[in-house]
């Protein structure tokens, strides 16, 4: 294949757009070398068609078996398609090769994360720091180790300055998008998370997100926003402490109309609560 029909591939798959990166690849006719098994692999990636990148970097392999990039892509694929141990062992075999490759280094660090391996992927990824301090990639991962540690507000920051550096990275954008959402701030988070899924109009599953927070940023489900606002720890004994003090005024005459009161608004928040959940599940469901 020639140089400018895989500049050309790339350059598709540098600005978001996968499927026309295949097509040049296609036009060609001729089998792809190495590296355009490797343009395939990634555009196959991030297409999600798992089991096509793991063919295309089958091919490449055969080519090039010491490739660290159709390595570390078929890591990628093997393990979404449940092979754990095997993207493992490639990733091992690749960070063998290079054991300063900041890419491998994060790859790593993000599948012990995914898998329930806080600890070493904080080891992994303090090896990452050490080699490129302050890099996105770096910090992305950081950011979702400090989500699993439950450390949020942390991981907003982390975030943030992710995007300071490129305002318009959509995986920033989703996950920061993703943090307000999960508390209560889901007008903040709505834009974010249409802008992510603009960048990628392939992901399907990233526009449905988008949507349904879209729906949760409308003025009719305000009681979601404010539910989401309180700790998950908080919800239940607030709303006991709301009908405890409710009856507690309902039991002295002066106070009656007060608690009366009360509980009608509490009644009337629950249901306002419930009908926006059902409507919000209803048109998201429709729009699937």
């Amino acid at each position: 294949m020639s140089d400018s029909a895989l500049a050309r591939a790339e350059h598709w798959l540098e600005v978001g757009r996968p499927e026309r990166c295949l097509e040049e690849l296609g036009q060609g006719g001729a089998e792809p070398d190495p590296r355009g098994l490797a343009l395939q692999a990634m555009a196959l990636r991030q297409l999600e068609r798992w089991q096509e990148c793991v063919d295309a970097t089958s091919r490449g392999l055969a080519l090039a078996p010491d490739d660290l990039e159709l390595r570390f892509q078929r890591a990628v694929a093997v393990e979404q398609l449940g092979d754990v141990a095997q993207a493992e062992r490639l990733l091992l075999a690749c960070l063998e090769a290079q054991p300063r490759n900041v890419v491998l280094l994060t790859g790593y660090a993000s599948l012990l994360l995914r898998h329930g391996h806080p600890d070493e992927a904080e080891r992994v990824l303090r090896r990452a720091a050490v080699e490129a301090p302050g890099s996105p990639e770096v910090e992305m991962v950081r950011a979702r180790l400090l989500m699993v540690r439950r450390r949020d507000a942390d991981a907003v920051e982390a975030v943030r300055g992710v995007l300071a550096q490129d305002p318009t990275r959509a995986d920033a954008l989703w996950l920061l998008g993703a943090l307000e959402h999960e508390r209560g701030l889901s007008r903040q988070a709505a834009p974010r998370l249409r802008s992510a899924a603009l960048s990628n109009m392939d992901d399907r599953e990233l526009a449905s997100g988008a949507r349904d927070v879209g729906r949760e940023a409308r003025w009719f489900a305000w009681p979601l926003r404010l539910v989401r606002r309180l700790p998950d720890a908080a919800v239940v004994p607030a709303q006991l402490g709301i009908v405890l003090a409710a009856a507690l005024l309902l039991g002295y005459r002066p106070t009656q109309a007060a608690g009366a009161v009360l509980l009608a608004a509490f009644l009337v928040f629950v249901a306002w609560f419930w009908i926006a959940v059902l409507v919000s599940r209803a048109a998201s469901r429709r729009n699937r």
